[in-house]
């Protein structure tokens, strides 16, 4: 579902992959059951271990991501570790790692970037920080799409000819087709009628 979400989105994975060699997560839409959506791709071994002592009860990370927005750095997180989490994650060559968190309306979503070398950069983590955002509104705000564009997307999925909307609204149909070309380019959809069907799988016709 992400890839019809966010544009590029394997693009978006190759560069994190780079930043974050040792692994990343990428969870949105956070809540008490878990992210909506979520990648991860930390060790195999590490995700096994993880699941299988269920650190998420006492994960200083996931705590701080919880509760915070903005982004920090593994190594600044001052909180306790009971558990020795963190110094199971370095076994596993999850030795550096940054943690960022934000919040749209009453979801929070978060990225965990790790590196096995050395501390992710200020720069590095701005980079990844400015697009996450970015792919935070794609996935809760309607991706940026007006009650204009919504109201044409409507029509569109209930069979009505591009006059009879500009009718209906009573606008031209050259406001139509900019209206439906504007939602197509922010869906990311190839044509009106993949708009239609991306809008109407992601809620937003409802």
């Amino acid at each position: 579902m992400l890839r019809t979400l966010i544009p590029n989105l394997d693009d978006e994975l190759q560069k994190l992959r780079q930043v974050a060699p040792a692994g990343f997560i990428l969870g949105f839409n956070y809540s008490f059951r878990g992210p909506e959506m979520m990648i991860t791709e930390y060790p195999e071994d590490w995700q096994a271990e993880y699941e299988d002592r269920n650190y998420v009860m006492g994960d200083p990370v996931l705590m701080w991501l919880a509760v915070n927005s903005g982004a920090k750095r593994w190594s600044a997180i001052r909180l306790p570790d009971v558990r020795g989490i963190m110094e199971r994650a370095e076994r596993a060559g999850l030795r550096y790692g940054a943690a960022i968190s934000t919040k749209k309306g009453r979801k929070r979503s978060f990225c965990t970037l790790a590196r096995s070398d050395r501390e992710l950069t200020d720069e590095e983590i701005a980079v990844v920080q400015s697009k996450f955002e970015v792919w935070c509104e794609f996935t809760t705000n309607r991706a940026a799409l007006t009650d204009k564009e919504i109201d044409v997307l409507r029509l569109l999925r209930d069979g009505v000819s591009q006059r009879e909307i500009a009718a209906r609204l009573k606008i031209s149909e050259a406001t139509v087709k900019q209206r439906t070309s504007g939602a197509t380019s922010k869906l990311g959809a190839s044509n009106r009628l993949h708009a239609v069907a991306i809008a109407m799988s992601r809620g937003y016709l409802d």
